[in-house]
């Protein structure tokens, strides 16, 4: 098989051979460089040849402040590639290795563009990085998106396909999409636009505009949502919905008005999150079993727990697509409604004209469902209510902020909600979070200490407990995570549970009697995961 250092001159076929049995020509070639034996022009040279691609020399070329705009300096350096420049679609970008191909897939779900490789020498591009980057961030080097009359942006160019504040905004969705962000955040600083989404519920920063031209963005997704782009001083909400790759995504809109202008928080709800099934979402098998046996009772209230961004909803609404036929009436009250689900009938609340979940939940419970899913029990009002419903024959879903499934009963105590409705009314508590799951092209395995087994509460038999910890690849956008899944603890209320007196119903009496029917809590759960290898030590307790 023929290489490309087969086209460097002066190099013999015997010492040609040795690098390549050596497989490290890349450090070989650096020594032939430091020797004098070949010039970085020679290398460039071989390796167009070899690959058929065009070479660069850097120093001599002025990059694109737009193309530069589709990545961070951060990025850049990680990836070790410069932008140069757009033509349509197409990005052309400098690299050294025109065989990591995984870092150009990478580059073209990041940007949105399809990626054409322009060799350049290593050292060259590190260098070029910091020139180009240091000369973006100077004012003078700037590109208007639009046409300007007394500090506002011509309407028309606002939307217009063709605008380049329209192309941009949907650039941005598009790259947060691909990157499978949950939501994206826009904010303004002082001297600098930040742009982050959130990528398995962490933050990553990503290239943004120039600050000059972040009013004309708002006022696009402002229009997009059907807003006023007039109004700068109050907080605004709204929806849109756009078209990536050809599949439609709904987006919620929220603009909040700050000290350097106007913050723009945009949730991206993709609508296949809502065809997951309950046998999808992570469930440990007889967590699984014991939580269907209760959402299959004909009345009673299952509640699910977590913080937000937990996936509560996304549980929710397949836990109602699983028990709906067309025999049972099911209505949701939500705040919004994210999801529209066929069959279901959803009502959306409206705070402001005084349509609340506790008067919603008293004009559903009208409509004889048989099944009702309110959004959230907020106040004393909704929760009584709720329990009233489910003692008269309903079965009702909702969902509760509290740290574990067990201070779901203790929370509702709290509320002023009586001890006998709880008792008699509550089946069981899903307590629910998201676990992010280690990258399996670059996880690398490590040894707990035993420090670290005694923290996690495993046993001190066995001296070596296999892990796994994040490193961080093209794959996984350097990450180290690639998606999540869910862990989950089920208290399902027993008889033994209800005859409780009131001052013994506590976290730690309600965990000891759920033991005796299989409880494990999300912690031990967790720790299951990570002994699996699904996700590292870190994470296990960052989330328990």
């Amino acid at each position: 098989m023929s290489h490309w250092l087969e086209h460097l001159p002066g190099l013999t076929p015997e010492l040609i051979q040795t690098l390549l049995s050596q497989n490290c020509d890349s450090a070989q070639v650096k020594l032939l460089k430091s020797q004098g034996s070949v010039t970085t022009e020679q290398i460039l040279k071989a390796k167009s040849d070899f690959f058929q691609l065009p070479c660069l020399s850097l120093s001599e070329y002025h990059v694109s402040s737009q193309a530069l705009s589709l990545l961070t300096e951060e990025q850049a350096r990680k990836f070790n590639v410069l932008p140069l420049f757009g033509r349509g679609n197409l990005l052309f970008v400098a690299i050294d290795d025109p065989m990591d191909l995984p870092r150009e897939d990478f580059l073209r779900k990041l940007t949105g563009k399809r990626i054409r490789a322009v060799l350049a020498d290593t050292a060259d591009i590190s260098a070029e990085i910091s020139k180009a980057y240091l000369k973006k961030k100077t004012p003078t080097d700037t590109v208007d998106f639009e046409p300007r009359v007394d500090g506002y942006v011509e309407t028309e160019n606002l939307v217009e396909e063709t605008s380049p504040v329209v192309k941009e905004v949907r650039h941005l969705l598009s790259r947060a999409i691909r990157m499978g962000s949950s939501d994206v955040h826009m904010e303004p600083d002082q001297a600098e636009v930040f742009i982050r989404y959130r990528i398995d519920g962490t933050l990553h920063e990503f290239g943004g505009p120039d600050l000059s031209n972040y009013p004309a963005l708002v006022s696009r997704v402002k229009i997009m949502s059907g807003l006023d782009i007039a109004e700068r001083r109050l907080p605004q909400d709204g929806r849109t919905r756009v078209e990536v790759d050809g599949k439609e995504y709904d987006l919620r809109v929220s603009i909040l008005p700050n000290v350097h202008g106007e913050g723009i928080c945009i949730r991206i709800l993709d609508p296949e999150s809502t065809k997951m099934t309950l046998q999808q979402m992570g469930f440990e098998p007889d967590t699984l079993r014991r939580y269907q046996e209760t959402i299959e009772k004909p009345n009673g209230i299952v509640l699910v727990t977590g913080p937000t961004g937990s996936g509560k909803s996304t549980t929710l609404y397949a836990t109602l697509q699983q028990i709906a036929t067309r025999e049972r009436k099911l209505i949701t009250l939500e705040d919004p409604v994210e999801y529209k689900i066929p069959g279901l009938v959803q009502v959306a609340i409206k705070p402001s004209i005084g349509f609340s979940f506790g008067t919603g939940l008293k004009a559903i419970l009208r409509h004889d469902p048989d099944v009702v899913m309110l959004g959230e029990i907020r106040d004393l009002e909704s929760a009584e209510i709720a329990f009233q419903a489910a003692l008269t024959g309903h079965l009702l879903f909702s969902t509760l902020h509290t740290n574990s499934a067990a201070l779901a009963v203790t929370r509702l105590l709290d509320m002023g909600v009586q001890r006998f409705q709880v008792m008699a009314a509550l089946s069981g508590v899903l307590a629910q979070r998201l676990l992010r799951k280690l990258c399996p092209e670059c996880k690398a395995p490590r040894t707990l200490s035993l420090r670290e087994i005694r923290g996690l509460g495993l046993s001190e038999d066995r001296v070596h407990y296999k892990v796994y910890r994040a490193t961080g690849c093209t794959e996984c956008q350097q990450i180290g995570y690639k998606g999540r899944t869910a862990v989950h603890e089920f208290l399902q209320i027993t008889d033994a549970m209800r005859a409780l007196p009131s001052r013994e119903l506590t976290e730690a009496h309600l965990v000891a009697l759920a033991r005796e029917t299989g409880f494990e809590t999300m912690r031990e759960v967790a720790i299951k995961k990570m002994l699996e290898g699904v996700t590292s030590m870190s994470e296990v307790l960052s989330i328990t």
